[in-house]
């Protein structure tokens, strides 16, 4: 104390005090600033025992902080990796340095639960006076993982979706001729002869292969579509029939619907339907329920996360569940590959959810699974809906149109064989038709016909001036002419355009003789529009 009886003040210990206290505050932000990072710390000593970890690694591994303080780091991986792992910690000890693991490799970490999840992993030494210690951060990939897969399978996609669309086009030409002559042959030979069976073969190993190839297109997204405004409870509705006669009676159909507007090619919609109808009943061989309901859903930014990548709006969901076998992981991660089938040899093409999936995306839609073993499988198809319209596109219920003309028709295709064969064809029902090899042969028969040319029936895709083009500059000259379009696919001069107009007729290759007829006179005897080419 001094004179005046005041206790004397200890500059060396006053300074060490503040020391100290700064130190615990800066300690304290330090655990703050650890706990709120959104990667997991780990901190070990040289036996590799964890000293201190932070809030994001309790949550992603699904453990208290006691039961993972003084446990080795080897409790957070695979069994299988343990024994390695730690041979791998004493040749780090030995030569300690900053060192970024998983990139480039995937590295597997395991829960509390069992669950294994994969992540990314860096170290670091710390020297502190209890010896070196190891820091580590750990991210959980998982998210990362999906959206490669999901990158991949659109690139596996885009990959065949060329291939399939480099040889659908000729292939569906020379598909329309095998079908087209068989079914002019079916009509030439006696109903019952010899060759009757033969004939029959013949056009079901061709309607065969034309399916096959238009599932390829269908997942790869390189068919025409004609969307049009359509009710999904109607769609439902018309194909309730179809479906309960696809998966038998020992599986129980329910159909819960809601009236729900979207702009689609009706078909297509149809297809995807029955597609997944199938899918469900091969699920349920012993029987089962098979639930389809569809609903109107607004999807908001907090569904983002939940639905990525899907675009916040307006949707009719359509949602196809059954009660069957399930799928572990590994098989969900695979469906949507073409080629890819659980089926045994020769019981499925691995098409069919492919397919599906090239439909809705093509659609502008989005499609989810949900499956556990044992526990069934939900799909969940999100549609952009569209506010409900003053028409729909409701198929009429129309006698077939007679097949015969007198009207000439200016037809543009390059497949050799298949331009004979239809020119053969509706030449016998009477109509007078101008063939051209190239869309430049089809302008010049154009320039050289004096009479009136009634309809022009052109492919779409051809090497010189293609249809769309082709159509454009006939109308320009010819103003009062109809048109069809036909083709196999949608090469990728008109992936930009998607769909075709749906006042604009169109005809699927391969195409039957009597079809392509019956289209020609519905569009010939239709009444006279604006062409918009």
């Amino acid at each position: 104390m001094n004179t005046d009886g005041i206790p004397l003040v200890d500059d060396a210990r006053l300074e060490t005090d503040v020391a100290l206290e700064g130190c615990r505050a800066a300690e304290r932000n330090l655990r703050a600033l650890i706990d709120t990072m959104s990667v997991g710390i780990v901190f070990a000593d040289e036996r590799g025992e964890i000293t201190d970890l932070n809030a994001a690694t309790l949550r992603m591994f699904g453990y208290t902080r006691l039961e993972l303080i003084g446990q080795p780091v080897e409790k957070l991986l695979p069994e299988r990796f343990r024994r390695s792992h730690t041979e791998h910690r004493s040749g780090y000890r030995s030569h300690p340095h900053a060192r970024p693991l998983g990139i480039g490799m995937e590295l597997v970490a395991c829960r509390k639960d069992g669950t294994e999840f994969p992540v990314e992993v860096s170290l670091g030494p710390l020297t502190t006076n209890d010896g070196l210690s190891v820091a580590t951060t750990i991210v959980d990939i998982s998210e990362r993982k999906k959206i490669e897969r999901q990158l991949r399978l659109a690139q596996r996609m885009e990959a065949i979706g060329q291939l399939a669309g480099g040889i659908a086009h000729d292939f569906n030409n020379l598909l329309a001729v095998i079908i087209g002559c068989a079914d002019i042959l079916e009509e030439k030979i006696p109903p019952r002869g010899p060759l009757t069976e033969k004939v029959a073969m013949i056009k079901k190993a061709g309607t065969s292969a034309a399916d096959l190839v238009r599932q390829l297109l269908a997942f790869s997204r390189q068919q025409m579509l004609q969307p049009r405004v359509l009710n999904l409870k109607e769609i439902l509705k018309r194909t309730q029939t179809t479906l309960e006669r696809l998966i038998g009676e020992d599986i129980k159909l329910h159909v819960s619907m809601e009236d729900g507007y979207i702009k689609a090619d009706p078909g297509h919609i149809e297809q995807v339907l029955l597609n997944l109808a199938a899918n469900a009943r091969d699920a349920m061989p012993k029987g089962g329920l098979l639930t389809i309901t569809s609903s109107n859903v607004e999807l908001g930014d907090a569904d983002k996360k939940k639905h990525a990548p899907i675009i916040p709006g307006k949707y009719v969901m359509l949602t196809v569940e059954d009660s069957g076998c399930g799928m572990d992981l590994k098989t969900q991660a695979r469906i949507f590959d073409p080629f890819f089938t659980t089926k045994e040899l020769g019981k499925g093409t691995g098409l069919g959810l492919a397919t599906v999936y090239g439909i809705v995306k093509q659609t502008g839609g989005y499609i989810w699974v949900y499956s556990e073993l044992g526990q069934g499988t939900a799909f969940k198809i999100y549609l952009p809906r569209i506010e409900q319209p003053h028409h729909t596109f409701e198929e009429e219920k129309i006698e077939p149109p007679v097949l015969k003309g007198t009207e000439t028709i200016l037809f543009a295709e390059d497949s050799e064989s298949l331009r004979e064969m239809a020119t053969e064809y509706l030449q016998s029902v009477g109509y007078v038709v101008l063939s051209a090899a190239s869309g430049k042969e089809a302008l010049q028969r154009a320039e050289d016909f004096q009479g009136t040319i009634h309809l022009l029936l052109t492919d779409v895709v051809m090497p010189d001036l293609n249809g769309p083009e082709l159509a454009e500059r006939i109308v320009s000259s010819r103003p009062g002419i109809k048109l069809i379009f036909t083709s196999g696919y949608a090469s990728e001069s008109l992936a930009r355009r998607g769909s075709l107009d749906a006042a604009i007729a169109f005809v699927q290759k391969p195409y039957r003789p009597k079809a392509l007829a019956r289209r020609i006179r519905e569009v010939l005897d239709a009444p006279r529009e604006p062409i918009q080419t």
